[in-house]
């Protein structure tokens, strides 16, 4: 680690070739600090500290009496703070400058280009295009249209941009979740360039040859861009109050590279929609907290009802979370039963669920309720399960596929066979072992439901439907179909119907 150090008129450069590095002044009984700023009287003893975790420098203040300024800004109880490439901190009067290494296996294999270039004409005139653009993130309502629109209209209007995606981070899992992208062949993202862009906080410019030596030998995301053919491609993070929501991409497999001013307008872009999403987050928080009453909460007797927000009073053991809900529905059962005595329909019933209840368990998935010919199961409750979106789509498969099996052997003793459909939604409910007195029973209550049964009753015979959300999750790991839902309302839902899992996830 270099630093370059400056009092006043004094300046003076420190080699130092160490993980951890202590700045101060020397103190009797203490360890010698290994940057000594003796001279300045306003530096502790000792004052902060540098140190190496990974391949990412840090520096910590040790509870100073001046305090510890990063890049203008006091870190003092704060904990470590992440250095980055042109970062200065200033311990006293004493301004360091420390040279940061480029960062080594993850990234050594990338090129990121920061050379100065004017915006040109073009870019200028690109500006009533973005200005347009930008209207659209105050205009529109929807969260998850206005992410899709984005994405398309930043293809259209950034020249040679062939393909584009918004992917935004789960701080739970460390995910990065498509919410929109736009192309031929699906999304086309470099992982490794999405998270260096989150991480840093700054956009990158990247051009290369897909195919560079370098890149087939890394062991870190960086094949993706041999796999998807990235020449050159541009990333904004989406930063608001100095948290990175996710990464705007862009990138074409052959022609003219970006240029600045494209990374330029693509940041503008990112901004904007970083805020956008951060204040809509902000206002359906309000409203499901001022809705909850009434919309919620009427599900409950009103003797419930103020006890369920008052922290004080009764405690049930549900909560409100994250769940993946799986509705399975038998094909056509009111034809199929017309003709059927009583014991034959109940017989067929039993048989089915017996057989794909044990599914449903198997991929840690929870019965909530059996509603004549359909099955309402949920994952991600009662516990919490970081794979449930994974569970759900597995578990489905597996059941479809148990039908085939089950049919076949109903068939050959002459009994009556069906087909079912199944439609998989994740979102918000309430959800855990409700009830009164010694009945309790575990339900999930909310949108998240009845969501999953549009999606079921969209599906046909042998189909699985899964919701944009879901697909959201598992963008990267599974093999589907884009398609529409028409509900009973006459809504038309965008959805997929899923295939399978890739191979090299299976």
């Amino acid at each position: 680690m270099r630093l370059s150090l400056r009092l006043r008129d004094f300046e003076s450069t420190l080699e130092l070739e160490t993980d951890s590095i202590v700045l101060g002044r020397p103190k009797k009984g203490l360890p010698t600090p290994e940057v000594d700023l003796s001279p300045d009287r306003t530096v502790s003893r000792p004052h902060a500290r540098l140190f190496k975790e990974g391949e990412q420098w840090w520096l910590e203040d040790l509870g100073s009496v001046h305090g510890t300024q990063l890049n203008g800004n006091e870190i003092q109880d704060r904990g470590p703070q992440v250095l980055k490439v042109g970062d200065i901190f200033q311990c006293g009067e004493t301004k360091i400058t420390p040279e940061i290494p480029r960062m080594a296996s993850a990234y050594a294999d990338i090129e990121i280009i920061e050379e100065a270039e004017e915006v040109t004409q073009n870019s200028f005139d690109q500006l009533s295009q973005i200005y347009d653009l930008l209207l659209l993130c105050s205009t529109t309502h929807d969260l998850d249209e206005l992410m899709r629109d984005i994405v398309g209209r930043v293809v259209e209007i950034i020249p040679h941009a062939e393909r584009g995606a918004l992917l935004l981070h789960s701080v739970e899992t460390d995910s990065l979740l498509l919410a929109g992208f736009r192309g031929k062949g699906g999304p086309a993202v470099s992982e490794t360039l999405a998270r260096r862009a989150m991480l840093e906080k700054r956009a990158i410019l990247w051009r290369g040859e897909a195919h560079d030596e370098g890149l087939e030998n890394s062991t870190d995301s960086s094949p993706s861009l041999a796999r998807y053919t990235i020449s050159s491609a541009a990333l904004a993070p989406l930063v608001c109050n100095d948290d990175a929501l996710g990464v705007l991409c862009i990138d074409n497999p052959e022609g003219a590279p970006f240029t600045a001013g494209d990374l330029h307008m693509l940041q503008i872009v990112a901004h904007h929609l970083a805020l956008a999403i951060s204040n809509r987050r902000l206002r359906e928080d309000l409203r499901r907290e001022t809705n909850l009453k009434s919309n919620l909460l009427r599900q409950f007797s009103p003797q419930y009802r103020e006890q369920l927000l008052n922290p004080g009073g009764l405690k049930l053991s549900g909560e409100r979370g994250e769940v993946t809900v799986l509705v399975s529905d038998i094909r056509g059962f009111e034809a199929i039963t017309r003709q059927m005595e009583p014991v034959a329909v109940i017989e067929m019933l039993n048989d089915y669920f017996s057989r794909l209840s044990p599914i449903i368990w198997a991929h840690n998935g929870s019965i909530d309720k059996y509603i004549g010919d359909a099955i309402l199961a949920v994952f991600g409750s009662p516990n919490k399960d970081p794979k449930q979106h994974e569970n759900a789509m597995r578990a489905a498969l597996d059941m479809q596929a148990e039908i085939i099996k089950t049919n076949e052997a109903r068939a050959k003793k002459g009994k009556v066979i069906c087909d079912i459909g199944i439609g998989i939604h994740c979102g918000e409910a309430l959800h855990g072992f409700m009830g009164v007195l010694d009945q309790f029973s575990l339900t999930v209550i909310g949108d998240a439901v009845n969501r999953a049964s549009r999606y079921c009753d969209g599906a046909r015979g042998g189909e699985i439907i899964v919701s944009p959300q879901m697909y959201q999750w598992m963008w990267k790991d599974v093999e589907t179909i884009p398609t529409h839902v028409l509900t009973k309302h006459g809504e038309t839902l965008p959805a997929f119907r899923l295939i399978g899992f890739n191979k090299s996830i299976d």
